[in-house]
């Protein structure tokens, strides 16, 4: 029976668990929702105003029970201060409030966890130099509270959990945005031990007013424990920072608004001990990689600096009107950044932050290599010495602290290099140099007045961007042979630098030096290593510089000063060997290097000339003007200078082959040539002047004008390559030349008289017979007072016969083509009679003329110095006046 009554029991049971279940699940998802928390809402709001001590509104307030009991919060507002302005200090769309469960049962309300959705912070610095969030801390520090993970409940409330995903916080400064702020924060704070809380933070340093790439600016994450404290300044703090994978690049932009051009990552680690009035400092920042934008080193520099320091804060009442004076200083600064063998080493402390500085800072240069300068050099000049090793120590000692003589703080010191060899692959030998010494002085400053004024005519005092750093001239590149050792000094600002060679010294040296530290880069024309240089040239320029580009260009220094050279050289690819210089004199200013009354030697070919152009140009389009003075000249040895002696290859087509593209390609030139005597074979143009320019695979004679075949030349030309073919056009004129002398170029007798030539000629090839048979135009002549070597016939004294043995006037006109002269409109005048031809004359001067009347009694074939005229007499007929035919 009592086995009956059980099982029963259980029966009944099992029949209500089912819809007590569901009921309870009913009330879950449904109640909550049908709970009006309305008539709570301004307690809520008035309870949390009355904890943090500023006011608070929201939306609405709901209730939920899963995952967890707890309280959600619509557009959730603490209100600012109105001492630091009107803005709100929090602003959230969602905060969540998760209750304890074991209160519950007590009738006790505790809240576990408070979540932020979402949330934007103004974080406000007032002119007092307090924050916004002092009172905040203080009122939270006044509410007695257990750890938050105290498992036990007790008489006081668990301070909760208090967490923020994906913030906003924004910097202000009195009522100023500040352009800084941090995006995608998460944030956690809780109470670790009694008057101790624990805060983590992450988060992406930004500036609101820039563009940036979040994913480069690295992330701050920020770890440690603060303790209870009256005030925000006096609360102690234990806390570690650290900054991981920032670009330097993106790290510049934020700090200064513009990117510096640096590239590479930073990390920092960063340890704080003690208060916001006082506190020990370490830091540690590592660098990887760092170069210049624009290019990227053989070795990109890594460094690593350990610093730490004290930072006190100390406020003081200043006089009736009770403003505050705030000094913050860093004191006990130490520094130390390990550089091979040696360090540079920091010490010091520094008064009057940020603005009225007031420092006494020491710099150790302790063994520092020579190749850690060069690198930092590399760093802000693009291309500066790639592949040169230097060996050396730096040692010195600079201080930067203000003086009894100088209100404002003055940067002074001195180091030396010793042992200094730099090396490089153009260097024949690695080259040594002396001591090098370095000196700063502070600026002398003017005495002030009585009253504090400075002296008439002076703008202000002097600052520590006016300090110099001087280098001390030291003598380089001594040698038995050099008259004048090369004595080389220079001064270094914040900004620039300025060094300054004079005296003489081997041009190789130069050269090579020059090359590798990229001081001469000019495309096309070179210095051979040979000769030696007098010297009196000064070498400027910024440290930083922007960065440039194709269309461009910016030269990396500013050259000025003079250079005479004695028996040295030039080069380029396009020249077949170097242009020697037995002497020269060259002035270097506005980027521009100007040869003058230089001595020329090229192959066999002597003169004298000019030569101007960019001393900065990597591009063949760079404008480089030229004069040449020769005194005589012929082909062949024009061949053997521009080709090499013992080529034997057609001269145009070998220049042409070194202005087309390929492995020489010409620069563009342009200048004039003069030539008192040039010979082509037979043909020889006297005192001959000529406008040349080449470019764009192009060679244009813009004007030629000379003394040839006892009359003028004027001519003007294009030669230009398409297709790899070489087209020339050629327009020339010949007035009042010789037929004697002309007919002497081809060793020929055609006659007396005097020849006015006109004509415009197209041809294209490399070889002779090319040339010849693509020749294609017009010509007009006017032969005056001349004849042709006639045998004049018994009887023909006056006829056509003795026109052509002499006559007033012969004027024709036709083209040129495959080699022949076309005569498609001639005549020749004796007198009144006239005596009409047609017909051509080869290349060879052979004729096939006739008259092209209806009679056809005229026919001229042979040579011009042998010709052959037959008349038919049958189909005669007496010469006519002019005024008839």
């Amino acid at each position: 029976m009592a086995a009956v009554t059980a099982t029963g029991t259980r029966r009944r049971v099992h029949r209500w668990i089912l819809p007590l279940v569901a009921l309870a699940l009913t009330s879950v998802v449904v109640l909550p929702p049908l709970i009006s928390l309305r008539s709570f809402h301004r307690r809520i709001a008035d309870s949390i105003s009355q904890g943090i001590g500023r006011p608070v509104r929201m939306a609405s307030i709901k209730m939920h029970l899963l995952p967890r009991p707890g309280f959600e919060l619509a557009d959730f507002v603490v209100e600012e201060d109105p001492g630091f302005g009107a803005e709100p200090i929090l602003r959230c769309a969602q905060v969540n409030a998760y209750l304890r469960l074991s209160p519950l049962w007590r009738g006790r309300l505790e809240i576990a966890r408070i979540g932020f959705e979402e949330p934007s912070v103004n974080l406000v610095r007032n002119h007092q130099g307090r924050w916004n969030v002092d009172s905040l801390l203080s009122q939270a520090a006044q509410a007695p509270k257990l750890p938050t993970g105290e498992r036990h409940a007790g008489n006081l409330p668990r301070f909760p959990y208090i967490d923020a995903s994906n913030a906003r916080v924004n910097f202000k400064f009195g009522n100023e945005k500040m352009p800084f702020s941090f995006f995608n924060a998460d944030l956690a704070v809780w109470l670790e031990n009694p008057g101790e809380w624990k805060i983590q933070f992450a988060a992406q340093p930004v500036r609101t007013d820039l563009s940036l790439d979040l994913a480069n600016t690295g992330m701050l994450r920020i770890s440690g424990s603060l303790h209870h404290a009256s005030t925000l300044s006096q609360m102690p703090a234990q806390l570690h920072a650290e900054w991981s994978n920032a670009a330097l690049g993106q790290l510049s932009r934020i700090l200064s608004g513009t990117d510096a051009n640096w590239r590479g990552e930073l990390d920092v680690d960063a340890d704080i001990l003690g208060t916001l009035n006082q506190a020990d400092l370490k830091l540690v920042a590592r660098g990887q990689g760092i170069h210049r934008v624009e290019f990227q080193p053989r070795d990109p520099l890594n460094m690593e600096l350990t610093c730490q320091a004290r930072f006190t804060r100390t406020e003081q009442m200043q006089g009736v009107s009770g403003n505050h004076e705030i000094d913050r200083s860093l004191r006990a600064i130490t520094c130390l950044a390990p550089t091979g063998d040696g360090h540079l080493l920091l010490t010091g402390s520094v008064h009057g932050l940020p603005a009225n500085l007031d420092p006494a800072l020491s710099l150790e240069m302790n063994n520092v290599p020579v190749e850690t300068a060069f690198d930092g050099v590399r760093l802000v000049r693009s291309g500066f010495a790639p592949a040169v090793q230097a060996t050396g120590a730096i040692n010195g000692n600079f201080t930067y602290a203000s003086s009894a003589s100088s209100i404002r703080p003055l940067l002074q010191g001195q180091a030396t290099v010793n042992t200094l060899t730099i090396a490089a692959p153009a260097f024949e030998k690695p080259l040594t140099l002396p001591t090098i010494h370095f000196t700063m002085n502070a600026p002398s400053a003017p005495h002030l007045s009585r009253r504090g004024k400075l002296p008439l005519g002076v703008q202000s005092l002097p600052t520590v961007q006016d300090s110099v750093l001087q280098l001390e001239p030291f003598a380089m590149g001594v040698s038995p042979a050099i008259r004048i050792p090369l004595s080389v000094s220079g001064t270094f600002t914040r900004s620039n630098f300025s060094v300054h060679l004079s005296g003489e010294s081997h041009v190789a040296p130069m050269v090579a030096l020059g090359r590798e530290l990229r001081l001469l880069r000019s495309r096309s024309i070179e210095f051979e290593p040979q000769g030696t240089a007098d010297m009196d040239i000064t070498i400027q320029g910024p440290w930083l510089m922007p960065v440039p580009d194709s269309e461009h260009p910016i030269p990396p220094v500013s050259l000025a000063g003079s250079l005479r050279l004695h028996n040295a050289g030039l080069t380029g690819d396009y020249l077949a060997q170097p242009l020697q210089i037995p002497s020269a004199q060259a002035l270097l200013e506005n980027g521009t290097i100007s040869w003058t009354a230089s001595s020329l030697t090229y192959g066999p070919v002597h003169g004298d000339g000019s030569l101007s152009y960019p001393i900065f140009c990597m591009t063949l389009e760079c404008g480089r003007q030229f004069s040449l003075h020769i005194g005589s000249l012929d082909a062949a040895t024009a061949q053997n200078a521009l080709l090499g002696a013992g080529r034997r290859r057609e001269l145009v087509q070998e220049l042409l082959e070194r202005v087309d593209v390929g492995q020489h390609i010409w620069p563009t030139l342009t200048g004039n040539v003069q030539i008192a005597e040039f010979s082509i074979g037979s043909f020889t143009v006297r005192d001959l002047n000529a406008a040349v320019s080449i470019r764009d695979h192009a060679v244009e004679v813009k004007s030629l004008i000379g003394r040839a075949l006892d009359g003028s030349l004027h001519l003007t030309g294009a030669l230009r390559v398409s297709g790899g073919t070489p087209h020339y056009e050629v327009e020339a004129q010949l007035d009042h030349s010789s037929s004697a002398a002309t007919a002497a170029m081809f060793k020929e007798k055609w006659g007396p008289g005097m020849i006015n030539l006109k004509t415009r000629l197209r041809f294209s090839g490399y070889e002779r017979e090319q040339l010849i048979s693509s020749a294609s135009g017009t010509f007009h002549w006017d032969w005056l007072k001349g004849g042709l070597p006639v045998d004049l016939s018994p009887g023909d004294e006056d006829g056509a016969q003795s026109a052509l043995a002499k006559f007033d006037t012969w004027t024709a006109d036709g083209t040129i083509a495959k080699s022949v002269l076309t005569l498609e409109r001639s005549r020749v005048l004796r007198g009144a009679e006239v005596v009409p031809l047609t017909g051509t004359i080869t290349f060879n001067r052979e004729m096939n003329l006739a008259d092209p009347s209806p009679s056809n009694s005229l026919k001229i074939t042979g040579t011009l110095q042998k010709p052959e005229v037959l008349i038919q007499p049958e189909r005669a007929i007496a010469a006519q006046p002019l005024e008839g035919r």
